[in-house]
């Protein structure tokens, strides 16, 4: 029984992430593209607070530009 209820927590925290992970990259999109949102201290705060809560999920960026393509840490599409 307990590891079935580690195993959906797992699962939830997962879901949530994916579904957490598009918005993130909407977020640098549109903070890259407008000098004037990257020059805002609200936006910097909640960036912050945002990619801070990723990282305490476990989840870290994965430095891959100019290395060769790892099937065990990248994902293609």
């Amino acid at each position: 029984m307990e590891r079935e209820r580690v195993e959906l927590f797992e699962y939830a925290s997962t879901e949530a992430v994916r579904a957490l992970l598009p918005i993130l990259d909407d977020f640098e999109r549109g903070w890259a593209s407008t000098p004037r949102m990257r020059n805002t201290a609200r936006h910097e705060l909640i960036y912050q607070r945002f990619y801070d809560s990723l990282k305490r999920l476990g989840l870290e960026p994965i430095v891959s530009v100019g290395r060769p393509f790892d099937p065990n840490i990248h994902h293609a599409n």
